[in-house]
């Protein structure tokens, strides 16, 4: 059996003549043809990004463009990459209550 995306949402926006249509799924980006289009590499859409427990993956970019204000698209951070951070600049904890937290296991 072929799943069909579009099919839930066929008769409404097809029938009213609005030129739209679902987001493609995560399987579809990973097509090889897909990947290859130069105008989505071009558009800078197709990226490939580095992460450190997976190795390199292709990942889609940000579809809006702005000259003043271009977007950065970047790896997702690790379970506790940034737990220190967080921690002591947005929320105070300081490094001794910090340490303790950690030996007793809370984070």
């Amino acid at each position: 059996m072929i799943l069909d995306i579009d099919y839930p949402m066929r008769g409404s926006y097809k029938t009213v003549g609005c030129p739209i249509k679902l987001s493609d799924s995560p399987a579809e980006v990973s097509r090889p043809p897909l990947l290859a289009d130069p105008h989505l590499q071009a558009r800078e859409m197709i990226l490939e990004i580095d992460y450190p427990t997976r190795g390199s993956y292709k990942t889609v970019g940000c579809p809006i463009k702005l000259s003043d204000s271009p977007a950065e698209v970047s790896r997702p951070p690790l379970l506790g990459e940034h737990t220190d951070a967080l921690l002591n600049e947005l929320c105070g904890v300081d490094p001794d209550e910090f340490k303790r937290l950690r030996e007793d296991g809370v984070i």
